[in-house]
């Protein structure tokens, strides 16, 4: 009997500490906050859980109390979507958080021992102008707990990404002061002689191609004349359309010169190169192509 009386009077002690400290959380909370809303008020044998959101030194701010019964047998967890922070608990087995200021949507959860989720309440975030609840005295709390609630994947994310752009601009800048890599000017010479020179094999290889082409071997003699090539030439003008662009104006509307006669090998072989263009895109045909490369290179 002594002892059921001893269990007895013990629990009702504790049940008097648990309520008085809610008791005083909440009242801390009405005489803080400017207006305040009460998402959760639990009491029952395993633990106390009181949660509110409202505005706090015209921030929004968010409360917890937490009290476990038993030791380790429960725990309160914020989870913001994409991390979870758990509040420590003091000697007396409680959270006690009266203002915390978050800025995005939380969920606090309770878990028991056994990591099964029992509790769980949704704290959307407010817009501190227009938050109506009940009207507190605006006295202010200090904010304290966590902090400033964010999630902290973006976070990870956002220094990560700042790392990498700040790495690749002092990589740039080594690269620029030392005249390495891109910067170097031999480098650059030496690319730009590379590509010349693969221009150069492209172009003679398709000329090559293109004169074996067009020059039969039955009709091919050795002492041909220019003015047999002219002769040609001629006879070609006379088949071509008149109403169709001439391969010299689409050439001089890309930009291109064609005076041949006083260009140099080098603006030859662009425009070699401009007429292939031409040809694979069907601007001009293959007559046409072969006639202006006569009338480029001939002499």
């Amino acid at each position: 009997m002594k002892n059921i009386l001893i269990l007895f009077l013990s629990f009702f002690l504790l049940t008097t500490i648990q309520t008085t400290n809610k008791d005083k959380f909440l009242s801390e909370v009405k005489n803080g906050y400017k207006n305040y809303e009460v998402l959760t008020d639990i009491d029952d044998d395993n633990y106390t859980l009181c949660v509110v959101r409202g505005v706090n030194k015209n921030k929004a701010s968010l409360g917890i109390y937490f009290h476990s019964v038993c030791d380790g047998e429960y725990v309160c967890i914020i989870n913001d979507g994409s991390s979870e922070k758990e509040l420590s608990l003091d000697k007396n087995k409680e959270a006690y958080y009266p203002a915390m200021s978050y800025t995005i949507n939380l969920a606090v959860n309770i878990y028991n021992c056994d990591d099964e989720l029992v509790q769980s309440v949704k704290v959307n975030r407010i817009t501190v102008a227009s938050f109506a609840g009940e009207a507190g005295n605006n006295a202010g709390i200090n904010f304290s707990g966590p902090g400033r609630i964010v999630s902290q994947g973006f976070v990870l994310v956002y220094i990560v990404g700042i790392g990498i752009i700040v790495i690749c601009a002092i990589i740039i800048i080594l690269l620029k002061v030392n005249k390495k890599g891109m910067f170097n000017d031999d480098t650059r010479k030496e690319g730009l002689e590379e590509l010349h020179h693969l221009e150069q094999t492209y172009v003679n290889t398709e000329f090559s191609e293109e004169d074996e082409y067009s020059i039969p071997k039955e009709d091919y003699q050795e002492d041909i004349s220019h003015e047999q090539v002219y002769e040609r030439t001629r006879d070609y003008d006379d088949e071509i359309d008149e109403n169709r662009p001439s391969v010299k104006s689409v050439l001089n509307s890309r930009g291109f010169n064609t005076d041949y006669l006083n260009m140099s090998v080098e603006d030859k072989n662009k425009v070699m190169v401009e007429l292939m263009m031409m040809r694979e895109q069907g601007i001009i045909n293959n007559d046409e192509y072969q006639h202006e490369i006569v009338d480029l290179w001939k002499k």
